[in-house]
């Protein structure tokens, strides 16, 4: 009777026997495996220890650096926790005071999300005005011990938070006061700067809400004392009295349009209304991404029913004054070519919408005319003068086009209430010609046109590029490497048998290529050309992946049986194979989230987060089979070659039955 037993590793061994002969070739063979045992125990506590070291200190440094108990900077909290998330994201900080908020007054700022959405921390920083330590309330603390600078207050604790009132003395000259605030929502998501402004009034804290009565003139000298004091007299003095008087009359007529003006503000400072524009004529500004902000201006009164008395850069431009039912938008994009802002009928969507599309040509003519859009491509002949657009004006300026047009808001194909959310396409191009943007030349948003509250809306192709992402993230990642795991640990699965684990292998590597072919199919209908370089890498990383996993199939179906003579050669291909599809697979997904964020410019922070997750859940997952396979060896189990001979891809001694069955 003969036996054949194989052990290819660094060494290859084969020992036929006889049954006279067996026992002086066992004795050989449990003499080299216990040696081979005792050098690879060896060698794997040195590797374990250092693997266990190096996934201690990045579990350490991520905890202590997640959320630290401080803002960690002067301002922004980039340098430690990455790319901030554009929006307010539903954070806003207001002013709580029971009246006009004069000079040295103490009011309280409070810092909460919208329908109690948590926070984990914050810093407000106020380069005016001061913080009292000794008032602060628990959980706030002045930010003395990451930063050298006045005015700025963080938290003392990560836990999650709905609110935060912090006590706030405001400067002792009058003016507007501008705070700057942070929000982290979470250790890879966070808002800011954010801002706060806060009108002081032009009285001192003694005094009532109106202005202040000059103080009393010395009276006048009689007739007969000007003529007791001459000529010398007379003439410059009455001069002087009436210089003084217009010049108290000018400084009260400045005080009351200047009060006017603050108590205007007030109300929408406290309710954390919209960011002031800095343009005159336009009340608010939003600034939707880096190339693109909206001016507007909701009209007040008809004419007739009291509207206040005109500017005078209204009186001069009476056309840029909105009336009520109206809006005066200012589009201020960062290019040499066109701007524009659409109306869309459902959110989110390029068409059917009603939109305004304007440039300044090479005569320096402005071309701003309202448009029907009902597909992708808009021409010349799509303009409709129905739409209640109202053109005011056009310039450009040091590579800004601004155009402003007032819009009626009952009129058009999308009317629009002025009191609720209104959703907005907006977009730049780079010709003074109708078009196409560039790829990531243009976002959609919900903007609430009364609070300058915005969030950002995702398009049909942005959703496709988040389930082709979240497709290959979990093939490639989390499935395939774990694929690779069953069948290196398979002996960590007792309860699946002999030869279960196999079947639970091909099903998981199953799945994962069903996620990566979904995934591709998405891309190849969906997705526009690449032109970047980070998307070409992406492309031709992933066909060379997708070529190494269909012969990695075929290798799986059509592999050796176990006593084959190239069943080493099989194993060690298809072994090295599995480990450069799995390298290769983050490479690839990073490329891609990459290419991402060159694309449409959004924040991937959270897809790098997933990635390196994951692969710390396998490192771990390895590391703990691993410590498994040394602790069953320092038991002295007498199957223990036989239940690890796939630790190396079934290139050690003695095979199971699975494999013996030729699975």
């Amino acid at each position: 009777m003969t036996h054949r037993k194989s052990f290819t590793g660094n060494k290859t061994f084969a020992a036929e026997t006889t049954t006279r002969g067996s026992l002086f070739f066992k004795s050989v063979d449990v003499s080299l495996i216990s040696k081979l045992n005792s050098l690879e125990s060896r060698g794997m506590k040195r590797r374990s220890s250092a693997i266990g070291v190096l996934i201690l200190s990045l579990s350490l440094f991520g905890l202590v650096g997640s959320y630290p108990n401080g803002a960690g900077s002067c301002d922004s909290p980039e340098k430690r926790h990455g790319a901030g998330t554009k929006g307010d994201g539903g954070y806003v900080l207001k002013v709580v005071s029971d009246e006009p908020i004069l000079p040295n007054k103490k009011v309280d700022l409070v810092l909460s999300g919208e329908g109690g959405k948590t926070f984990k921390g914050f810093q407000i920083i106020a380069e005016t005005g001061s913080f009292d330590d000794s008032k602060l309330p628990d959980g706030v603390q002045l930010n003395t011990a990451d930063c050298i600078l006045d005015g700025r207050v963080t938290h003392t604790t990560k836990a999650d938070k709905e609110s935060v009132t912090v006590p706030y003395k405001v400067p002792k000259l009058p003016g507007t006061v501008k705070i700057t605030y942070y929000v982290v929502e979470e250790f890879s998501k966070w808002y800011g700067p954010l801002t706060l402004q806060i009108p002081v009034l032009l009285l001192t804290s003694d005094s009532t809400a109106e202005p202040e009565t000059p103080p009393a003139k010395a009276a006048k000298p009689s007739t007969t004392e000007l003529e007791e004091g001459g000529d010398q007299a007379e003439g410059p003095m009455a001069e002087q009295e009436q210089k003084e008087e217009n010049k108290e009359t000018v400084t009260n007529d400045e005080k009351k349009k200047t009060l006017q003006r603050v108590k205007k503000k007030i109300l929408s400072v406290f309710n954390g209304q919209c960011t002031e524009s800095p343009i005159e004529g336009y009340d608010c500004v939003k600034e939707f991404t880096d190339f693109f902000s909206l001016h507007w201006r909701v009209g007040e009164k008809t004419p007739g029913e009291g509207r206040r008395k005109l500017s005078q850069a209204e009186e001069e431009n009476p056309d840029k004054v909105p009336a009520k039912g109206e809006v005066l938008f200012g589009l201020e994009g960062e290019t040499d070519g066109w701007v524009a802002i659409a109306f869309p009928e459902e959110k989110g969507e390029m068409d059917p919408a009603d939109s305004v599309i304007g440039w300044v040509d090479e005569d320096g003519e402005a071309v701003v005319k309202p448009y029907r859009i009902m597909d992708k491509n808009v021409r010349s002949d799509d303009v409709d003068e129905g739409l209640g657009v109202e053109v005011v004006a056009a310039s450009e300026e040091n590579g800004v086009t601004f155009i402003e047009f007032i819009k009626v808001a009952d009129e058009g194909n999308v009317p629009f209430d002025i009191q609720k959310d209104v959703h907005l396409n907006y977009a730049i191009g780079k010709a003074d010609r109708l078009e196409e943007h560039p790829s990531h030349g243009k976002g959609s948003v919900t903007l609430n046109l009364q609070s300058g509250r915005s969030r950002r809306v995702k398009s049909d192709a942005e959703v496709y590029y988040m389930v082709h992402g979240s497709l290959m993230l979990i093939g490639w990642i989390f499935f395939l490497p774990l694929g690779i795991s069953i069948a290196r640990h398979r002996w960590t699965l007792p309860m699946l048998g002999e030869s279960g684990w196999i079947d639970l292998h091909r099903f998981v590597q199953l799945f994962s290529v069903i996620c990566i072919i979904t995934a591709v199919i998405i891309g190849l209908s969906r997705f526009e050309d690449v032109h970047s370089t980070r998307g070409k890498a992406h492309v031709t990383l992933a066909v060379i992946l997708l070529i190494c996993l269909f012969v990695q199939g075929t290798l799986g179906v059509f592999r050796p049986k176990p006593d084959h003579p190239r069943r080493g050669l099989f194993n060690n291909v298809h072994g090295w194979l599995g480990r450069f599809l799995a390298a290769g697979a983050v490479l690839t997904v990073l490329l891609g989230i990459a290419a991402l964020k060159q694309k449409l410019r959004v924040d991937v922070t959270g897809w790098v987060a997933s990635v390196i997750l994951i692969c710390l859940f396998h490192i771990i997952l390895a590391f703990a089979a691993e410590l498994a396979l040394q602790k069953k060896r320092r038991g002295g189990s007498s199957k223990r070659i036989g239940e690890v001979d796939m630790t190396d891809m079934g290139t050690r001694v003695g095979y199971t039955r699975g494999l013996d069955e030729g699975t």
